[in-house]
């Protein structure tokens, strides 16, 4: 009787560490999302700013009209 007692703590007790690691691991990748969107967007500022060259607008559109 007291072994099926310890057997369903730690049955419990991996449940618990199981579930905090898919969580963990849930959190890790949408941090990783987050920081790719946001580096994907500045590197097409940094592009957007270089084809610019501190104009407001980019030259190139009058020659596509």
């Amino acid at each position: 009787m007291e072994e099926n007692k310890n057997i369903e703590k730690v049955d419990v007790l991996f449940e618990k560490v199981a579930k905090l690691i898919v969580q963990s691991r849930q959190r890790v990748a949408s941090a990783i999302n987050l920081a790719e969107v946001y580096t994907k967007y500045r590197i097409g500022q940094y592009i957007v700013e270089y084809e610019q060259r501190g104009n407001v607008r980019a030259e190139y559109g009058k020659q596509v009209l």
